[in-house]
Formats: C-alpha cells, structure tokens, sequence
C-alpha cells in the first residue's frame, strides 16, 4: 500500500515560522527534513532535538496522545531505552492546523543494519518486561492500532485458531513459565500459559 499523500506539506519555512512564533529560543537553529512517513515528518532541529510535525489528519491526535502518554512510557522503559519525551509542545498557528512537538534527537542506526545477538534479546526482554503493565484507566483508545489483524484465513474476527496436541517444550517456554534464559535477562510473563 502507498504511503498516503500528505494533507500539509511540512517544509523547513513552515518549521521554523512555527518556532519564530512559539519557540523563538529555538528557532535559530539549523532544521533539515530527515524523515517524512506515513503520518509525521521528522525535522532535524540543531544537534540535539527534534520536530514531529503531523502530515496529514489521521496522526494529528496520535501527536497529542504522545504529548499525553510518553512520560508514562518514559517512566516504565526509559531505564531500558531512550523515550522521545515531548519538550515543548507546539499548537496549531500560521495556517498549520495540529499540535506538534519538539522531542530529543537520538543518534542510531537503521535496525536492519545492526547485528543481532544476545544483547538485542536482553534488550527487548528488558523493555517488554517493563512495559507489560496493565494500561491505565485513561489511556485512549485506538482504532487503527492495537486491532486484530484482518481476517484473511476465513476466520471471523476476533476468533482464535487453538493448537491442539503435544508442544515441544523449548527455550520460549521456559520465558513463559517465569524462568531466566543465559544471560540474565528478566523474563516476560507475555505469551505465558
């Protein structure tokens, strides 16, 4: 499927007006566009940060939940990985019509570039560990998100297929019954009986 056609051109002038405007502190900083996805555009703002700038409707409240819920995020993972906590915020003005946000930039590599082993799996034991906590009462909800996938096998929708037979036992069973794994890493409960 092709990346939608944005509904608001997200340009570096449209950037730095916006910061001349709300941020002006900020607003003598280089900018370049580094990236431009399915939702957001991403401008690079001086050395350290960041703007997150909604291209198109359909991400606008995804940029005020991450206003809202990133601090929470950041509170349970950031221990195990750097959270992109909003800065500042920014409101709709000079004909740009959503909230965006001034984040922290953070250097890295594209993940199919970088080699796997043990440390990535630590890594990602670690950040679903604290992650998986129950969601607070106020956490919005998400219709495109966080939704079973389409139902293309035949089944109905919200169905389940339920493997039948013995199970061959292995190291992911051993996760899912609370054990350690080599290497120490926590064990996630996601995926236990």
């Amino acid at each position: 499927m092709p990346t939608p056609a944005a509904e608001v051109e997200v340009d570096t002038a449209l950037v730095r007006a916006l910061l001349v405007d709300q941020h002006p502190d900020l607003a003598d900083r280089p900018l370049a566009v580094v990236a431009s996805g399915w939702d957001n555009v991403v401008v690079r703002l001086g050395a350290d940060l960041a703007v997150r700038m909604p291209r198109r409707s359909a991400a606008a409240v995804l940029v005020e939940h991450e206003q809202r819920w990133l601090p929470e995020l950041a509170r349970l993972v950031g221990a195990v990985v750097p959270v992109p906590v909003p800065l500042r915020a920014g409101r709709p003005a000079l004909g740009y019509p959503w909230a965006w946000s001034v984040v922290p930039w953070f250097p890295g590599r594209t993940l199919g570039s970088v080699a796997g082993g043990p440390g990535v799996g630590e890594a990602l034991a670690d950040f679903v560990s604290a992650l998986h906590v129950p969601a607070p009462d106020d956490a919005p909800p998400n219709a495109v998100r966080a939704v079973p996938p389409p139902h293309a096998d035949g089944r109905r929708p919200g169905t389940t297929r339920v493997r039948t037979g013995p199970a061959r036992r292995g190291a992911g069973d051993r996760l899912a019954d609370g054990g350690r794994p080599a290497g120490g890493c926590r064990a996630s409960r996601l995926g236990a009986r």
